[in-house]
This record gives C-alpha cells, structure tokens and sequence, in this order.
C-alpha cells in the first residue's frame, strides 16, 4: 500500500469540499442565517486539513488499482465525516450521530432522513443536502479527476473505482477530458432542469434545490411533504423526464455530442432501461386507476413513481403505500434492478442484471447440449469470464449484506416489512420505502445503532461494495 499516494488525494477531496462548503456560507450570507458560521468554521478547518495531507505527501507514488479502491473507499467516508459537522455545530441537527446519518444520505444520493420538519432548516442547510447530492451523484473523485493535474498514473482506477455499473471505460483518450465532458454533460443538464423548474412556477432557490437533488438522483426536498407540496402537473412531469435521464449512461450523450444517435438504442441496457419503464408506468396506471379516477393523473403519478424507485431518485408526489399489492411489488423489484451503469443511479443496474441472465442460459443450453461451445456475448462484444466472476459476486455480496441488514434492522423495527424496506432504501440509494419508512423517508425513529447499519449500507451501495469491502481487508493495507 502506497500511503503517501492515498493520503495525497484524500487532502485534494478535503481541499475540494471546503471550497462547495462556500456556496451554503454565501447562501447563509444572503438570507442573514447563523448557520452559515458553522460551514464557515467547517470549511477552514476541512481546508487546511486537505492542504496539509496534500502537501506533506506532494510526490505521490504511481496509482495501482489497490490505491484507487482504498482512496474511493475513505473519501467518501472521510467528506461524509466533513459535511457532517455542519449540520451538528449549528445545532440543527443535534446529535452528531443523526448529523453523520445525514451526511451520508446526501453524498451516496440516498436521501433517506433524520429531520422530520424539513421546512425548520435554515437555507444554507437546505442547499448543503441537496449539494451533496449533486457532488455524490457524479462522483467527487470524478471531479478531482476533471480539474486538477494528477501526477499519479493510472488515474482510470479512481474512475473505475468510483463509477457504477460493472465496467467502466475512458470516453477520451485522456482521462481527464473524460471526466471534464462528464461533468460539463451533468453541469447542462443540472442548470436546463433548473430553469424549467424555475418556469413551472418555483423559486429559484428551490429550483436549484430540486435540480441538484434530481441529477443526483437523491430525492432531498425543501418540504416535509416534497414535491407533492406543489402539485403541478407540469412540475411532476419535468421531474419526471430529469429522473429518466440521468438514469441514463452518461456515454449516451457523449454519443449525442459525436452525432451517433443510432448506436444508443444498439445497447442492450438501454432498450431494456426504457421497456422496463415504460412497461411499468403503463401497468401500475391500470392498477391505481380506479383510485384516482383520471387517466392522466393515473400515468402522471405512475410514471413518476416508476422513475423514483428505478432511478433511485426517492421523490414521491402521492400516497403510493395505499396502492394495491401489484405496484408496491414492481416499485420494489425496481428499485433493486435499478437503472443504467455509468448513471447517477444506485441498485444492482440493468446492465448486471443482463449479464446474470445471459450466463443463465448459457448455463442451461450446457446442460443440454454439453459439447457446444458458445461464448456470452453483450452488444456484440464477448462478456470475459473476469466480468462474469466480479457480476457474481457483487450480487452474491449484495445479497448478503440485505439478509444481515434485515436481521440486523428487525431488532428495531415494529415490522419486516420497515426492516425489508429500509434495508432496501438504504443499500440500493433509493431513500423510500413501505411500512414505518413510508413516502417520506423519514427514519428518525431508528435507533443509533440501526442508523450506522442503515450508513454501511448507504455507504456499500453507493461505492458498488467492493471498496468498503477491501477496507475490512487487513491484507489490503500490507505495503509493497
């Protein structure tokens, strides 16, 4: 383990978030909010802490694949340490444990909360939640990647790292100009949900609000009773369209920008993306039909569900707990599916989920035809053993840790279906559920401990497992 490598970048992660910190402290500024003190003193101190571990490792060591896990696997703990302390010195969030909680809701795009009341939160407050998403959806290392210099070779095992989905590839030759495309691609179209937002009859403050939480995929609000509480069509149905496309691969728009817009629907995972939504959009509004009355609010509310829980977005604009059985099996198949890798999107993603049944079969037409030698194939490109071996285990793994959870969460739960849906709202990044966790959810009536299981699973979900998991690894930390 090359720790001068490791603690160089974690210095240029604190160094970044102590300059998003600036944004809540001018916000603060704006609306004359003490809680802007509590980022201001934050950020000095994350700042200095940053620069310090980067200067004092400044000629890093050439990054191997074991440093790109461990780097992505204590950056996201140590800024969700970092953005924590916020929320508890300003009091709002008095307890250190909930603050922490809520933190790592916000940066893993969970969006899963301790506060009750949102509407008591001071501004600044409301714009760090939403922030953190925004920063987490994308990947904060991906930032790092987009607008400083490495030194440090092989920076692709940071993106590879970081970013979901069971392979991740450069879109450029250099890896910098991949994750400077992805970012300005995010930026666009953070800042056009924005202004439609903004269109529909929103401030600007909770368009931006709305916007940042939305291209996270984090579901955040500025109400308790979230985007219900404006009961727009128009605002419903722009939500809507924003979760599906950040659902996407982001390489689909890199495509766009290279004039190749046939190759998008020539990829497996996106014809299957957009099947399974509109097939399910089209089936729970046949199913709630008769509670609303209304096809149009029938497929608005459907659609917009649909998009919540498979893009792990968290939004929710109706009761969906007094739905029939039907549309809470399918939401909640969806929201462990998930969506595209290289998405903002939590869950197992579409894309392992091909390959899963793709090596399935291959298995059966073995059994009956032992001889015949047919190798697994994904858009036309073979499938290696390799992914085959990592798709395994990931789910294997991902399996395991929602079993433990759910025994874990039932020693606090008034039910299994809370223990279930929370585990499942935590592991895969959806921040919604059924029974006690409910449309909102709220899981402030957790107990401490539940709470830092409830973080594992955020934590494991968001990182795709395999960095948390080498942390626990006491060979990982061995040096060279």
């Amino acid at each position: 383990m090359n720790y001068r490598t490791v603690f160089h970048n974690l210095g240029n992660i604190l160094t970044i978030e102590s300059l998003f910190m600036l944004l809540p402290v001018l916000t603060a500024a704006v609306y004359r909010e003490k809680a802007g003190l509590a980022f201001a003193v934050t950020a000095a101190f994350t700042f200095a802490a940053g620069m310090l571990l980067a200067h004092l490792n400044a000629n890093p060591d050439r990054l191997r694949a074991r440093e790109g896990f461990v780097i992505v696997g204590l950056s996201w703990i140590v800024i969700s340490l970092a953005g924590a302390f916020p929320f508890f010195l300003s009091g709002e969030i008095p307890s250190f444990t909930d603050a922490f909680f809520e933190s790592v809701s916000g940066f893993t795009t969970t969006g899963v909360t301790v506060v009750s009341e949102v509407e008591e939160l001071s501004r600044c407050i409301l714009i760090w939640r939403s922030l953190s998403h925004w920063l987490g959806g994308m990947g904060i290392l991906v930032f790092m990647l987009a607008v400083l210099p490495l030194r440090a070779g092989n920076t692709v095992h940071l993106l590879r790292a970081e970013s979901s989905g069971p392979s991740v590839s450069k879109i450029m030759p250099r890896i910098q100009s991949s994750a400077s495309i992805l970012y300005l691609i995010y930026i666009i179209l953070t800042l056009t949900e924005a202004v439609l937002l903004k269109l529909g009859g929103m401030s600007v403050f909770d368009s931006l609000i709305y916007a940042m939480s939305t291209a996270g995929t984090g579901g955040f609000s500025t109400h308790s009773a979230g985007v219900a509480v404006y009961g727009s069509s128009y605002i419903y149905t722009v939500i809507t369209i924003f979760m599906v496309l950040f659902g996407l691969n982001f390489n689909v728009y890199f495509l766009l920008l290279m004039r190749k817009p046939r190759e998008i629907f020539r990829k497996s995972e996106v014809r299957v993306y957009f099947l399974l939504f509109f097939a399910a959009t089209a089936t729970i509004a046949l199913s709630v039909y008769r509670i609303y009355g209304s096809a149009e609010e029938s497929v608005i509310y459907s659609a917009f569900m649909t998009a919540a829980f498979m893009t792990s977005t968290g939004f929710s604009v109706t009761d969906y707990t007094v739905w029939p059985l039907y549309p809470k099996v399918i939401l909640t198949l969806l929201a462990i599916v998930g969506a595209c890798a290289g998405s903002t999107c939590g869950s197992l993603k579409i894309s392992r989920v091909i390959i899963l049944m793709k090596t399935a079969f291959a298995n059966l037409r073995r059994l009956s035809s032992p001889r015949s030698i047919k190798s697994i194939k994904m858009d036309g490109k073979n499938i290696t053993k390799e992914t085959v071996s990592d798709v395994n285990a990931f789910v294997t793994i991902y399996v395991l840790i929602l079993i433990v959870s759910v025994v874990l969460l039932s020693l606090d739960s008034d039910s299994i279906t809370t223990a279930g849906s929370a585990a499942v709202a935590a592991l895969s990044n959806v921040g919604i559920g059924f029974g006690s966790v409910g449309t909102m959810g709220d899981v402030s009536f957790f107990s401490p401990f539940s709470k830092y299981v409830l973080c594992f699973n955020m934590l494991a979900g968001r990182l795709e497992i395999f960095p948390l998991i080498l942390l626990l690894l006491p060979a990982t930390w061995k040096k060279y």
